[in-house]
Order: structure tokens, then C-alpha cells, then sequence
């Protein structure tokens, strides 16, 4: 995949969507780098159920100290096996990804920045312990507060290239221990119809491109199960999450999210829950919302 080393990208210093997020359960979201692609790295931290500390990639508008509103959209993938050696993943879910699309917005009342978020889990296999007991994507809604400590006044910072930024400028995967089928859309009125140069690494990142109607290709990336799953163990679907960003043909910046399944049995066919979000100027932040579609992409053999 022809794509550029994420040290050649600048790092946007001071971005508004770096630091700590607070949901109303507690959990953190740490988002520590903002490149010049609108490509982020960090870390979720749960402190119930599924205590640990997990990997965060995804995407943003890289402009997002320039723009005259404050709905911003926000897309990014977790993986779910801890990172954190006190607290090792050691049951089924270190099999799972999830995939969260929203947009940040700042309260006109009290002037916090919040990320409101679709949150969908994809699950690969059952967890009692957290009333998962079949496989599926299981969606709820998040409120994210930036920590008190570091709402501050929003920096303004010289206006960014989005256009060729965007381009090809996410991490490329160096180690891969599987490079999968190119896939096709099966629903040929879908704007997203291809999914090709699909690579897994050792350390459970994927990377793919992804080709949009009216927009071209893109790179996207996100967490795919590092297990290959062996059927006759019963294990048959294998859990992927996609992150993205691009700019439609309207000039907005959009995130897109993909999660889902890769179907084994089914000769690698691959089915997806599709996010995506958008700038909304005209709109009230709290009607503003996220596009669900489902996806299902076959694989070229």
C-alpha cells in the first residue's frame, strides 16, 4: 500500500481534541497526537467491567482550530485486549474491536467540549461477565466531557491543506503477518464499493483502501482480531473495525467507521456497520447525528 510514514507527517501541536475525555461511566478516552492528516493515536481506559487500557486509532479534521462551527466529526477504532500488564486481557474479549463516529461540540451553556459518540462493539464470541451472550455488534450512544483541566480556550492555528493532507498520509504497516482477499460491494447502489490492499500486522492493526463514488480512494485503518480463526474449534467470524476520513463532494470533512465481521465460512466474506458523520453548521449540536448503513462486501478470489 502506497502510503506515508506517519513521521513524515507534522504534528499539529495544541489541537483542540488532544487530552483526556471523561464519559458519565468513568472511562477515558486519551487522545495524545493529531497529525497534519487528521490521523490520531491514544488510549481508552476502562475502570468496570472490562478494566484495562487499550490501543485508540482514528481520525479527525485536521483544521480544527480554523472552522466556524463546533461540530466537528470525530471517528476512531479500539481493540480490546489491554495494554496495561496489571490489568491482562484474558478472557473472550481480547477478540473484539469496536468503532466510535460522532462529532465534538462545545455546550452553550456551560462552554465544555464534549464528543457525542455512536459506539458500536463488535463481538466476536459471548462474555457473561458483560451480558454478551451471542455474537453481534452491539450499539449504544456516549457523552464524552473534556477533564476540566485542560478545557481551555480554543487555540487558532494557521488553515491546513485538507485536500492533500488527506491523501494517502496514515502509518504504514511494516510487519504483516496476512495481507486478506480485496473485497467488493455486493449492493451495487452503495457509494462505498471496493475494499482492497486489506493488511494485518503482528501488532493487530489493519490498513485498507477504500474507494467512494464520487470521492475516489482513501486510506483507512483500525484493529482487526489477531487470532486466525479456526472452524472447526467453532470460531468462525473474525472481528475488524475501520477508521477514515474525507472530504465529500460538498467540501465537508466526513469520518467514516466501518465494523464488523469477517465471515470465514462464507469464503471471506465481510460484514459491516457503517458510521459516518459530517460538519453541521445550520444544525443544533444536540440533534446533530451519525448515518448508520450496513455493508457487505464479498472477496475477489
Amino acid at each position: 500500500m502506497e502510503v506515508n510514514s506517519i513521521e513524515n507527517i507534522k504534528t499539529l501541536k495544541s489541537n483542540i481534541i488532544e487530552g483526556s475525555w471523561v464519559n458519565s461511566s468513568g472511562a477515558v478516552l486519551v487522545i495524545s497526537k493529531v497529525y497534519s492528516s487528521g490521523y490520531f493515536s491514544g488510549r481508552y481506559i476502562s475502570i468496570k467491567n472490562i478494566k484495562g487500557n487499550y490501543p485508540v486509532i482514528g481520525f479527525t479534521n485536521p483544521d480544527f482550530n480554523n472552522v466556524s462551527t463546533n461540530n466537528i466529526p470525530v471517528s476512531f477504532s479500539i481493540h480490546w485486549e489491554s495494554i496495561n500488564p496489571d490489568f491482562p486481557t484474558k478472557n473472550n474479549q481480547r477478540h473484539w474491536v469496536s468503532a466510535m463516529n460522532g462529532i465534538f461540540f462545545i455546550d452553550d451553556n456551560k462552554k465544555e467540549m464534549h464528543l457525542k459518540l455512536l459506539h458500536g462493539t463488535t463481538a466476536s464470541s459471548e462474555l457473561i461477565d458483560a451480558d454478551i451472550y451471542e455474537s453481534g455488534i452491539y450499539t449504544e450512544s456516549l457523552l464524552f466531557t473534556k477533564h476540566k483541566d485542560e478545557a481551555t480556550t480554543i487555540p487558532r492555528k494557521k488553515a491546513i491543506s485538507l485536500k492533500e493532507d488527506y491523501k494517502y498520509s496514515i502509518p504504514k504497516i511494516k510487519t504483516s503477518i496476512a495481507e486478506l482477499p480485496n473485497y467488493i460491494n455486493i449492493n451495487p447502489k452503495s457509494i462505498y464499493t471496493l475494499l482492497t490492499n486489506v493488511i494485518v500486522s503482528f501488532e493487530k492493526e489493519v490498513s485498507a483502501t477504500l474507494s467512494i463514488k464520487g470521492v475516489g480512494d482513501i486510506p483507512i485503518t483500525g484493529f482487526c482480531d489477531k487470532r486466525i480463526p479456526v472452524i472447526d474449534d467453532g470460531y468462525s467470524l473474525r472481528s475488524i473495525s475501520f477508521s477514515g476520513a474525507y472530504i465529500d463532494g460538498n467540501e465537508q470533512v466526513k469520518t467514516i467507521s466501518l465494523t464488523g465481521f469477517i465471515d470465514l465460512q462464507e469464503g471471506h466474506q465481510m460484514t459491516l456497520s457503517c458510521f459516518t458523520s459530517k460538519s453541521l453548521s445550520n444544525i443544533d449540536n444536540k440533534q446533530a447525528t451519525t448515518k448508520i448503513s450496513q455493508e457487505t462486501f464479498t472477496a475477489i478470489l
